[in-house]
């Protein structure tokens, strides 16, 4: 290759063979004989950095937003079994479980926490729901009167 054709090649020299205006750094564009350079590789990945972070935080907050909204719903149902269990019966629930028979096909997992299992917190109808220390675990030993209410155990982690 000649030193006319590497010119002409690059973009230095037009097709009649006169030098361009302001030369290859006065162009806006002209052909690279090697590829992309290492500076514009870095600023394509930085890029795509970014927007991969973004769609990240995007998702992450809508999968806990999700978890959110359907403990929320558990709860929303479960607390309107035990009312209905009430009026039912006159009392409380002694377990999650007595409300399987009747009121849910059964209880339902919690969300927020990600275990399987019977992972609420419940109290009794006598005990100050203020008072974290009231809160029992649902799979353990039921309050004293039945069940109140209950709540999620992500509530009380720290």
């Amino acid at each position: 290759m000649t030193a006319r054709q590497a010119r002409r090649y690059l973009g230095i020299v037009d097709s009649s063979g006169l030098a361009a205006a302001g030369g290859a750094r006065g162009r806006l564009w002209y052909r690279s004989p090697r590829g992309f350079s290492l500076v514009e590789m870095l600023v394509v990945v930085s890029i795509l950095a970014l927007l991969v972070g973004g769609a990240y935080q995007i998702y992450s907050t809508s999968t806990s937003d999700t978890r959110y909204q359907a403990m929320r719903a558990n709860l929303k149902m479960m607390k309107t079994a035990i009312d209905q269990y009430r009026a039912r019966t006159g009392s409380y629930p002694s377990s999650l479980e007595a409300l399987t028979r009747s009121y849910l096909s059964k209880v339902p997992d919690d969300p927020t926490t990600e275990r399987v299992g019977n992972d609420w917190m419940v109290i009794g109808p006598n005990d100050d729901p203020s008072v974290a220390a009231n809160w029992r675990p649902a799979a353990g030993t039921s309050p004293s009167g039945g069940i109140a209410d209950v709540r999620s155990s992500s509530d009380f982690q720290l």
